[in-house]
């Protein structure tokens, strides 16, 4: 075979003109297609979160998945939820396609094993729960015995009032109720989402306990992805968006088929992939409001997670 002959049968085959077929930017969604189901990474029960079900898993990180499953697979889009107790699981196992378990965004855990966090879905903080007839301002706390978990709470606790309150530390939740019960603390300092939980637990909880609206740290949770596969990720992250603005456009799981053009092929997907999305989990309010929200058994306050023209930090880039 002389050499221009050669030359000639290579370009060919590097523009695909010979007609065998190689898959180009092959990765995620396939192996997803393929199996047949995304793998969901969840970890411990959270209400309102993650909580097992009749054999699956309800809650706001589970919708999540629900969402970016239905986006690749379809309507009837199957979920498997896997234990992640941490981020090396996500690494090790090929199954979990991305984890959701108010993880909080940060360059520590997204440099970590070849990791990184898809859009923001919650932006958490830790807060204060107290009986509603104790202090009205976090100020008010200062000089107080503060129930707190080992670690970086105590620390974040520690450095916002400068040594100023008193921690005691407790192990679980159950102790927490007890210490505040028998005043040896005036309240619990946890991340705002995990308090909601807490007091979902205690015995008359959103009866006896508030949340004041002091936040004292910073905690964006978003979902954790493998970098190395761009498709995939914009997938997650564009779903999330679309569950946003379908919120900004009062477009909800009852009129899905509204969201309209949904530039699907761009990423891969199917036409009505928003369309089909909405109606499987509704819009991003619906899903706070379920899972989260006063029509949930924690009745949590969107807080920051309103929508921008509410006065919140939720705020899609357009879909088109």
């Amino acid at each position: 075979m002389s050499n221009a002959v050669i030359k000639t049968f290579i370009l060919l085959l590097c523009f695909g003109l010979l007609g065998v077929s190689v898959p180009a930017n092959a990765g995620r969604i396939e192996n997803i297609r393929a199996r047949g189901y995304f793998g969901c990474g969840l970890g411990p029960d959270v209400a309102g979160f993650s909580v097992k079900q009749d054999q699956n898993n309800a809650g706001f990180d589970a919708d999540v998945c629900r969402a970016v499953a239905v986006a690749i697979l379809g309507a009837d889009a199957k979920v498997v939820f896997k234990a992640a107790e941490n981020v090396r699981q996500l690494s090790d196992n090929d199954d979990i396609d991305m984890v959701t378990r108010r993880l909080t965004w940060s360059l520590s855990r997204a440099t970590t094993h070849g990791m990184m966090f898809g859009p923001i879905t919650f932006y958490d903080g830790q807060g204060f729960l107290l009986p509603r007839d104790g202090a009205m301002s976090a100020a008010q706390l200062m000089g107080e015995k503060i129930c707190v978990n080992a670690g970086p709470h105590a620390k974040t606790l520690i450095d916002h009032f400068r040594g100023a309150v008193r921690t005691v530390i407790v192990a679980t939740d159950a102790d927490a109720e007890k210490a505040l019960h028998d005043g040896r603390c005036t309240a619990f300092s946890a991340d705002v989402s995990w308090l909601a939980a807490a007091r979902a637990g205690f015995k008359d909880g959103f009866a006896r306990f508030a949340i004041l609206p002091d936040i004292i740290s910073k905690e964006p949770l978003a979902p954790l992805v493998r970098q190395g596969d761009d498709r995939f990720y914009e997938v997650v992250r564009w779903t999330v968006i679309a569950l946003i603005e379908a919120e900004e456009r009062n477009v909800t799981s009852r009129n899905a088929a509204e969201f309209g053009d949904s530039h699907g092929a761009v990423l891969g997907l199917d036409a009505r992939w928003i369309e089909a999305v909405i109606a499987a989990v509704g819009n991003y309010g619906e899903m706070f409001e379920r899972n989260l929200g006063q029509s949930s058994p924690i009745k949590l306050d969107r807080g920051l997670n309103k929508l921008w023209r509410d006065g919140g930090l939720m705020f899609a880039p357009p879909v088109r």
